[in-house]
Formats: structure tokens, C-alpha cells, sequence
């Protein structure tokens, strides 16, 4: 892979702009040849995170000054590294751009000009990820990832393992989590990350309790439900910060009349690599005008950002998907590449990494956390509990009862997971019926545990298991113990 060039930084502007993405794919990835049920996370690969990666480092090395902040959820970067998704993706990324070529020589043979021309058009963009992907990172987004956030370009965020849902767990669950999810990016990206990703639910004391022990300075989330942005302290002792994300930027940015939704806008796909052949008005599709649309699009909002800025004193700060820019919106990367150009070039705004804007413009307020009740599901809860039991059972296991314990703690993790429901097509049954397989396995497991060597039989249901569910390879059992256990 490519050295990358780092630019000198831009002259200071006095108006400071954080844009914070999340990556996040759940669990989905399938063992050996077949990948039916990945498709999902194939295409936030070739729509959203292949696209921005390859996007900031031309940026980068053009000479534009780019900041930005990436929360990557570690079970998505575990499948990012993982060879067999690498394969896969590869093979669906061949198997769209065969079927865009076809597609270009019947439409021809039919003479139908402008199906023809948007076939060439999605076959150029296939040939293109599939360049980037292969050829430009070596099938290795993480690594690609990992150089952006040492050159200072990205600031990488943490998140819990397997994007639990804080209010569904308890507060032993949580600790596990973040640690869990600290020790998967430090291993990959040899980051410790100082802010969390909580955008997603409103932020608990038990969570800001948590914190500092993981050495995470700062939470981007939401408290108090202010909708501009806001740089607060959240307790007494001043050694954790809250970034809440500007809401209105959030709606202005997906409004059904606004840029997301604009007519001449390719409509929304109905599964990952559908070459849309419409657009959100109804009439054929055309890229040429969509794009053209996109770059008016982007310095209007550069306009809104100088705007805003000059009504408020405090930072302006965007955080969203990463699936916005590609996968939920199909010009949507060409957007975000375009705002960051503009956002170099302007005289008045400046593009910031997020512990660099609290750090600029430290808190002077302290909002109040409430104590929440914990809002534990059962199963979960008696699941975790009997995993610490067992942690105290066997505090220096080692060998093959180590090994199946570690396979535990895994299938553990991934039923904590609260996302399964975003997979295209399923709904809350699939989800209850993944969470209900993983506890089936962990129960099992913890049954195997009871031999200090496993029969062969018993080994190959372990190695099975291990092979499917295969996570976090460096997760140990202890660390669902106490404290005093490990």
C-alpha cells in the first residue's frame, strides 16, 4: 500500500466544524464458500466505507486538509479483517460487475441508448470499487483505516463490541462491552480511543461512571435533548464531556425535500447492488444531472454551515451513519468528498477532529446526569450470570477448558448484540431467534467446560462452533469475572 502524504496544515479559520461518522455492520458474516446473508455488509463495503477510505486519501494527498471522526463498532471491523468476508466481498463485487456488463451488450443489441449508458455506468463503478478494494488496499480496509489514523486524519472512536443497546443491559454487561470493544480497535488500529460513540441512545450515569477507569475522556451523545450543539461536562469531577451532535444539521441533510431526497436523486435500492434504474421522481435515472445536482447541493450546505456558524459561538457538529453517504443515499459520497473540499477552501470554517474541538472550546457548563434504572432482558441477564459463575469455577483454566470457555464469551457478546433487526428483510423474530442460537451455544459450552479435555467428538462441535462464530480472538473468559476473579 501507498505511503501516505500529509499536506501542511490550512491557515486557522475561526469557525470550527466536526463531522463524526459510525460505521456499523452486525454480525452476518457466513463460513465457507457461501455468502448469503452478508450482502448487507458487502454493500456498506462497496456503497460507504471503500468509498470514503479511497476518497480522503485522494483528498489527502492532493493537498486537502482533512479531519474527520470515525466510530467504527469493533464487531464490523472484525469482519472488515476478517479473509473469508474479504473473499466474499470480492466475489459479490465480480458477480455485480459481470451482470452490469451483460446488461450493457443487450441493452445495446436493443438499441436502447440510455439503458445502455447507465449499464456502462454502474460496470465503470463496479470496475472502480473493485479496483479500490482489491487492487488499491490489498483487500484490507483496517490496515487502510489504521495509516489514516496515524497520519492524525481520522480520529477513530469507541464503541461498545457488539453495538449493545446500553438500556437493555446491566452494568457489569456494559463494562464488559466497552472493554471488549477497546481491546478489539486497539488490536487492530493500535488506538486507544479517548471519546465514545453513544449517539445512538441517550447517555446514562452508569456509562459516565464507566469511563474513566477506560481512559475515555468524552461521550458524543445527547443528555439534555438540545438540538444545536453542545460541549458539557457530565459529572462533578470534570473528567467526562459530552459533545452533543447538531440535530437540525442531521434533518437538513436527510430531508425528504431536502438533499437526501431530492427528485433528480437515484431512488432508494430495495437490496445492496441493485443498480437503480430510477429516480426518486419516477423518471429514468440519470447520474450526469444527479451529480451535477450534488455539488449545488454540497455548497449550499457550505453556505448553511458559514450561516450557522455566525449565529452561534459554539462548534457545528454533524454526526451520522456512514450508510448515509452511499448505501442510504447513492450520491451521498460524492456529497460528503465535495464538503470537505469546500470546507478546506473557505475562509471561515474549519474541519476539526472531535476531542480537538472540545479541546479548543472546553466545557464551562455540567448537565446532570440521571440515574436510570437498569432495563435488563432476562435471558441475557441469567446468561451473564451464570458465565461469571462459571469464571469463578475455573479462574485459572487453561487448555482446551480455556479454549471453550473463550468460544463462551464470544457467543456471549454476539447475543448481546441489538441490531440483527437492521438486516434487510428481517424483522424482530430473526433477532430473537439469533439471540436464543448464541445462548443455546453458550449453554452448551459452558457444559463442554466441565471436561478438562475434550473427546473428539466434543472438539469438533467446539471447532465448529468456533469456526462460525468467530470474533474477537483475543477475548478471554475472565473478563466476564469480577474484578477479584481475574
Amino acid at each position: 500500500m501507498a505511503k501516505l502524504k500529509i499536506s501542511a496544515a490550512a491557515a486557522a479559520a475561526p469557525g470550527d466544524v466536526t463531522l463524526l461518522l459510525h460505521a456499523h455492520a452486525p454480525f452476518v458474516r457466513q463460513p465457507g464458500r457461501d455468502a448469503s446473508g452478508e450482502e448487507g455488509l458487502h454493500g456498506l463495503i462497496a456503497d460507504s466505507y471503500a468509498p470514503l477510505l479511497a476518497g480522503v486519501y485522494d483528498l489527502t494527498e492532493a493537498g486537502t486538509r482533512v479531519r474527520l471522526g470515525l466510530a467504527i463498532s469493533p464487531i464490523l471491523l472484525e469482519q472488515l479483517a476478517d479473509p473469508v468476508v474479504q473473499k466474499h466481498t470480492v466475489q459479490t463485487l465480480e458477480t455485480a460487475l459481470a451482470r452490469a456488463e451483460d446488461r450493457v451488450q443487450y441493452h445495446k443489441s436493443q438499441h436502447d441508448g440510455h439503458a445502455a449508458y447507465l449499464a456502462e455506468f454502474y460496470a465503470q463503478l463496479h470496475r472502480r470499487t473493485l479496483h479500490v478494494f482489491e487492487r488499491q488496499f490489498g483487500r484490507n480496509l483496517v490496515a487502510a483505516t489504521r495509516i489514516l489514523a496515524e497520519a492524525g486524519v481520522i480520529e477513530i472512536l469507541a464503541d461498545t463490541a457488539t453495538h449493545v443497546v446500553p438500556q437493555c443491559v446491566d452494568r457489569n454487561t456494559l463494562r464488559v462491552q466497552l472493554e471488549a470493544g477497546l481491546i478489539s480497535i486497539m488490536r487492530h488500529l493500535k488506538q486507544h480511543p479517548t471519546v465514545l460513540w453513544a449517539a445512538d441512545e441517550p447517555i446514562s450515569r452508569a456509562l459516565v461512571e464507566l469511563l474513566p477507569p477506560l481512559g475515555l475522556r468524552g461521550v458524543v451523545g445527547t443528555v439534555d435533548g438540545q438540538a444545536a450543539s453542545q460541549i458539557h461536562w457530565l459529572n462533578a469531577e470534570k473528567s467526562v464531556w459530552a459533545l452533543t451532535p447538531d440535530a437540525r444539521l442531521l434533518t437538513h441533510l436527510q430531508s425528504t425535500t431536502g438533499y437526501s431526497g431530492d427528485t433528480l436523486y437515484r431512488a432508494a435500492a430495495a437490496a445492496a447492488f441493485s443498480d437503480g434504474t430510477l429516480a426518486s421522481n419516477g423518471a429514468p435515472y440519470d447520474p450526469y444531472h444527479a451529480y451535477a445536482r450534488t455539488r449545488l447541493h454540497t455548497a449550499h450546505f457550505a453556505a448553511v454551515l458559514a450561516e450557522w456558524r455566525d449565529a452561534q459561538p459554539t462548534p457545528l457538529v454533524l454526526a451520522c451513519s456512514l450508510e448515509l453517504f452511499g448505501s442510504g443515499w447513492f450520491e451521498g459520497g460524492l456529497w460528503l468528498r465535495t464538503v470537505i473540499e469546500h470546507l478546506d477552501q473557505s475562509p471561515t470554517l474549519r474541519l476539526r477532529r472531535p476531542s480537538v474541538v472540545v479541546a479548543q472550546h472546553p466545557p464551562t457548563t455540567h448537565v446532570h446526569v440521571p440515574h436510570t434504572d437498569d432495563l435488563v432482558d432476562g435471558a441475557l441477564l441469567s446468561a451473564a450470570m451464570r458465565l461469571r459463575e462459571t469464571v469463578q469455577d475455573y479462574p485459572r483454566a487453561y487448555g482446551d477448558r480455556e479454549e471453550v470457555l473463550n468460544q463462551a464469551a464470544r457467543e456471549l457478546l454476539l447475543a448481546q448484540s441489538g441490531d440483527w433487526d437492521r438486516v434487510p428483510a428481517n424483522d424482530s423474530a430473526y433477532a430473537a431467534e439469533r439471540r436464543r442460537t448464541h445462548l443455546a451455544r453458550l449453554a452448551r459450552l459452558i457444559e463442554l467446560a466441565e471436561h478438562e479435555v475434550l473427546l473428539p467428538v466434543a472438539a469438533q462441535e467446539y471447532a465448529e462452533l468456533k469456526e462460525r462464530d468467530n470474533p474477537f480472538p483475543a477475548l478471554n473468559y475472565r473478563l466476564f469475572g469480577s474484578y477479584e476473579d481475574r
